[in-house]
């Protein structure tokens, strides 16, 4: 079943006459025009629909080819992925973060030369977003509805692991970090597994948040730094056997480890552990009563795995160290050979990594 409450529809199988377009029919002179010359085409759009037939989020992206020549300064020749539109609904703001994980994956892996948006000054909100993931500012774009903002960002790596998102560098510290299936698939839904029919995939920020939190008291956590890589594993179905059940599934990046002792009071414990965290807030108050969960992990989801990899495959086929038989599969570090099996064990493509 897999169910998921934003898929990708043709538009012509969208009702263009939903309120939700009422503000882009305002601000658009031509939308309605637009509109229906894309259904024409056939072309798709994501788009989230609730089970009332309304539309709550739309996301339409554009291959251009060529120069561009309607902004300015114009794009130079190139194949360029233009963002046409993004609008969601304020109550699905998490969908914003997954729309920004589709969009630049595909940016990734089909090896476009930038990605664009435009959008008007007074746009709140969206800017910041756009621009903590590595767009800038480039120039404008004089249309009938008034002059609008360009933002451009560049295939160009930056060094920095949110405006270099989805990529990842190979330098830092390589781990192993055990999930448990009921926490796996609602913080990572990308890496849900086929045999995982009936996940219901909501709007819900730790489902789509590019940034994850997790807490967790497993030895060792405090020794990861800014920029380690992190290797998920979804552990062990009940009732069934580790060797193939157990599963690696995604890669992350970390960007910062707190000690849950390192806060001074519990609102900025909850400020900091709140955010893409699969855990409600009553749920990190008795955490932050208890001091159980001592260690607090923030880190980027950047991709799931093309091929997910058992744990028979890794220790049987060659990935990991045949000493690591007998390693407690919670957490621990691989080396950097072991680090780089699994991306080719796990089908990675090579776009997503900076050399």
């Amino acid at each position: 079943m897999n169910e998921d409450y934003l898929r990708l529809e043709e538009f012509g199988n969208v009702n263009v006459n939903d309120a939700f377009f009422d503000s882009l029919r305002e601000n658009y002179k031509g939308f309605d025009g637009w509109f229906l010359r894309k259904a024409a085409k056939g072309e798709k759009v994501y788009v989230s629909v609730s089970p009332e037939k309304k539309i709550n989020a739309f996301l339409y992206l554009k291959t251009e080819k060529g120069s561009v020549n309607d902004i300015s300064p114009l794009l130079e020749e190139g194949k360029h992925l233009k963002i046409g539109t993004f609008k969601i609904n304020a109550h699905f703001a998490a969908t914003g973060n997954r729309f920004m994980a589709i969009i630049l994956r595909k940016f990734v892996a089909e090896e476009f030369d930038d990605v664009y948006v435009t959008m008007f000054p007074e746009t709140r909100g969206l800017p910041n977003l756009f621009k903590r993931f590595g767009f800038r500012k480039y120039g404008t774009k004089q249309t009938e509805s008034g002059n609008e903002e360009v933002l451009i960002r560049s295939k160009a790596d930056r060094g920095d692991i949110y405006a270099d998102f989805p990529k990842f560098d190979l330098n830092g510290g390589k781990y192993l970090l055990g999930i448990k299936p009921e926490f796996h698939t609602r913080m990572v839904p990308d890496s849900r597994l086929n045999t995982e029919r009936d996940f219901v995939r909501e709007d819900v920020s730790p489902a789509n948040s590019v940034v994850k939190t997790y807490l967790t008291n497993m030895k060792g956590v405090s020794g990861l730094n800014h920029g380690d890589k992190i290797v998920l594993y979804r552990t062990k179905d009940e009732g069934r056997k580790a060797e193939y059940s157990s599963v690696a599934t995604s890669i992350c990046v970390v960007d910062e480890v707190r000690n849950i002792n390192s806060f001074s009071n519990e609102q900025n414990f909850l400020d900091f552990a709140n955010r893409g965290s699969i855990f409600s807030t009553d749920k990190l108050h008795s955490f932050w009563m208890s001091k159980r969960y001592n260690q607090v992990i923030r880190f980027l989801y950047n991709l799931p795995l093309k091929k997910r990899i058992t744990r028979h495959d890794l220790l049987s086929g060659g990935i990991l160290k045949t000493d690591k038989r007998g390693q407690y599969f919670g957490f621990f570090k691989m080396t950097d050979q072991e680090f780089e099996a699994i991306l080719k064990a796990g089908k990675v493509n090579e776009n997503f990594v900076i050399n």
